[in-house]
């Protein structure tokens, strides 16, 4: 009996401690690259109005589009949120007007939320067109946007951890 609890409590010291310096199976969501061409539907409540943009997005900034007018945007992306500043550009029927679209990237990429102007106008939107990127930052993330595919990439335990940040290996990964 003295010896079975001894072999339960050293058994449950050891669990404790594995548990404690495992890698997680779920991270924190990445980061998302929203770089590319989207079609954003804006509809105005309570009119149900709709306004589709047609947006460029390069690095953090935007041009875009909708009917007789053209601006400039920021994006910002923080996590699974996004914000969208746009000011309509000289020469615009809208100008002078800016518009805030603070939304959601959901897991297959596509952005949803509220927006709101600087004339008192709200609503919400939604992309109809284009999809984000999540960035990983595992290794096997890394080595799968470098091209490196290949089986057991997704599950080998040592690649679902980020690589030494003291090191170039991350620069390096899937380089010949």
């Amino acid at each position: 009996m003295k010896r079975s609890l001894k072999i339960t409590i050293i058994s449950i010291v050891v669990i404790a401690i594995t548990l404690c310096f495992a890698t997680p199976i779920f991270g924190a969501p990445g980061d998302w690259n929203l770089d590319g061409t989207w079609v954003i539907e804006f509809t105005k409540v309570p009119s149900g109005d709709t306004f589709i943009h047609d947006m460029v997005v390069s690095g953090g900034t935007a041009t875009g589009s909708s009917t007789g007018n053209t601006y400039d945007a920021t994006v910002s992306v923080t996590g699974n949120s996004v914000t969208i500043v746009a000011t309509y550009r000289l020469g615009s029927v809208a100008y002078p007007y800016t518009y805030t679209a603070d939304g959601t990237i959901s897991g297959s990429g596509t952005l949803s939320g509220t927006w709101f102007d600087d004339r008192g106008n709200s609503g919400t939107w939604i992309s109809t067109s284009g999809a984000a990127t999540l960035i990983e930052d595992t290794k096997a993330g890394i080595l799968k946007g470098s091209g490196v595919l290949g089986k057991g990439i997704d599950t080998a335990p040592g690649l679902q951890k980020p690589f030494n940040p003291k090191s170039q290996a991350g620069e390096n990964a899937g380089k010949k």
